[in-house]
Protein backbone atom coordinates (compact mmCIF):
# COMPACT_ATOMS: atom_id res chain seq x y z
CA UNK A 1 0.00 0.00 0.00
CA UNK A 2 1.39 3.43 -0.96
CA UNK A 3 1.80 6.37 1.41
CA UNK A 4 -1.09 8.86 1.20
CA UNK A 5 -0.10 12.49 0.69
CA UNK A 6 -2.12 15.55 1.57
CA UNK A 7 -2.28 18.83 -0.33
CA UNK A 8 -0.50 20.56 2.56
CA UNK A 9 3.17 21.51 2.50
CA UNK A 10 5.37 22.96 5.23
CA UNK A 11 5.45 26.26 3.33
CA UNK A 12 1.62 26.46 3.33
CA UNK A 13 1.54 25.75 7.07
CA UNK A 14 4.19 28.37 7.84
CA UNK A 15 2.50 30.98 5.63
CA UNK A 16 -0.72 30.50 7.63
CA UNK A 17 1.07 30.30 11.02
CA UNK A 18 -0.28 26.76 11.47
CA UNK A 19 1.47 23.80 13.06
CA UNK A 20 1.92 20.09 12.50
CA UNK A 21 1.30 17.51 15.20
CA UNK A 22 1.09 13.72 15.38
CA UNK A 23 -1.32 11.58 17.38
CA UNK A 24 -1.12 7.89 18.17
CA UNK A 25 -4.52 6.29 17.61
CA UNK A 26 -3.70 3.15 19.59
CA UNK A 27 -6.17 2.52 22.44
CA UNK A 28 -4.48 3.11 25.76
CA UNK A 29 -1.66 5.20 24.28
CA UNK A 30 -2.96 8.34 22.52
CA UNK A 31 0.52 9.94 22.65
CA UNK A 32 0.68 13.46 21.16
CA UNK A 33 3.69 15.12 19.55
CA UNK A 34 4.28 18.58 18.00
CA UNK A 35 6.79 19.12 15.20
CA UNK A 36 9.19 22.04 14.84
CA UNK A 37 8.41 23.17 11.28
CA UNK A 38 11.80 24.85 10.75
CA UNK A 39 13.65 21.66 11.65
CA UNK A 40 11.23 19.54 9.63
CA UNK A 41 11.66 21.80 6.57
CA UNK A 42 15.44 21.50 6.77
CA UNK A 43 15.28 17.74 6.29
CA UNK A 44 12.01 17.29 4.39
CA UNK A 45 11.74 20.42 2.22
CA UNK A 46 9.22 23.26 2.10
CA UNK A 47 7.13 22.23 -0.90
CA UNK A 48 6.88 18.45 -0.74
CA UNK A 49 3.30 17.29 0.06
CA UNK A 50 3.00 16.11 3.65
CA UNK A 51 1.93 12.51 4.30
CA UNK A 52 -1.30 11.85 6.19
CA UNK A 53 0.54 9.42 8.48
CA UNK A 54 3.96 9.91 10.01
CA UNK A 55 6.79 7.89 8.44
CA UNK A 56 7.84 6.97 11.99
CA UNK A 57 5.90 4.98 14.57
CA UNK A 58 4.93 6.02 18.08
CA UNK A 59 7.99 5.83 20.35
CA UNK A 60 5.75 4.74 23.25
CA UNK A 61 3.84 1.82 21.72
CA UNK A 62 5.16 1.31 18.17
CA UNK A 63 1.85 1.99 16.38
CA UNK A 64 1.50 4.39 13.42
CA UNK A 65 1.13 8.12 14.11
CA UNK A 66 -1.58 10.18 12.38
CA UNK A 67 -0.57 13.66 11.23
CA UNK A 68 -2.74 16.58 12.40
CA UNK A 69 -2.63 20.16 11.14
CA UNK A 70 -3.08 22.58 14.03
CA UNK A 71 -4.52 26.07 13.92
CA UNK A 72 -2.47 29.05 15.08
CA UNK A 73 -2.90 30.39 18.58
CA UNK A 74 -5.31 33.33 18.62
CA UNK A 75 -3.72 36.70 19.38
CA UNK A 76 -3.58 37.53 23.08
CA UNK A 77 -6.43 39.75 24.26
CA UNK A 78 -5.34 42.99 25.87
CA UNK A 79 -6.86 42.90 29.38
CA UNK A 80 -7.41 46.66 29.29
CA UNK A 81 -9.30 46.78 25.99
CA UNK A 82 -12.81 46.11 27.26
CA UNK A 83 -15.79 47.98 25.86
Amino acid sequence: MGEEASTWTIRRLQDRRMGLDALCDAPGCRAFFSFNLDQLAAGYGLDKPLPTHSPTDCPRCGQPLRMIISLPEPPAQDAGSGS
